[in-house]
């Protein structure tokens, strides 16, 4: 009884996933950790442009600091950079 409530509070709090398979990815010699880490560079890149080129420091030093593989920064975005036409009216 004891090693099925501790199964079930496992998988409760890793939300169904096992740490082995975490662990698995985090592996040196997994190419699914290469992917996450130029995922993450990429979008990161072109999150921190847009804060620069929109003069927005606040947003370039949260994307700076904070390493989310990529969420934050398709956050940034999609919802709070600046768009062209917003740019030309504030000029």
């Amino acid at each position: 009884m004891y090693y099925v409530f501790t199964y079930a509070i496992e998988i409760y709090l890793l939300g169904g996933i096992k740490m082995n398979n975490i662990m698995q990815v985090l592996n040196p010699n997994s190419p699914i950790l290469y992917l996450l880490i130029a995922w993450s560079i990429i979008w990161k890149g072109i999150a921190l442009w847009h804060a620069a080129r929109n003069k927005q420091l606040v947003w370039y030093i949260v994307l700076l600091i904070v390493n989310t593989v990529g969420i934050l920064e398709i956050v940034y975005l999609i919802f709070f950079r600046k768009r062209k036409k917003e740019l030309n009216d504030s000029l």
